[in-house]
């Protein structure tokens, strides 16, 4: 791949999100919304400040996804609602991509 000077204004991944009861996690196709550097640490920095949840910080950074239920910010805040874990999957792998500091062997 050839770099440019000006990244994609999105990206996308896929993120585990655990289920309660079963062995493998659930996988979802996540579209998010691209920061540069100062533009993330502002972001942040805000989300620290106000105190947000995860989920309050999420909703901004996801643009879509892959599941069969349209993307909404309602479908989201059910997705967060109902496995507790998924906000904070999505903003961990969001930092993850941006810094590149990858799981693995």
């Amino acid at each position: 791949m050839k770099l440019t000077l000006t990244p994609n204004p999105t990206f996308t991944c896929v993120v585990d999100i655990h289920v309660p009861g079963e062995q493998e996690k659930g996988q979802v196709r996540i579209t998010y919304k691209a920061m540069s550097q100062p533009e993330a640490a502002k972001f942040f920095d805000n989300a620290v400040e106000k105190n947000l949840s995860p989920y309050e910080i999420v909703k901004d950074l996801v643009a879509g996804w892959d599941l069969d239920e349209a993307f909404t910010l309602d479908n989201l805040k059910q997705l967060t609602d109902n496995y507790f874990g998924a906000a904070n999957a999505l903003l961990d792998t969001y930092m993850r991509e941006l810094t590149n500091n990858r799981v693995g062997n």
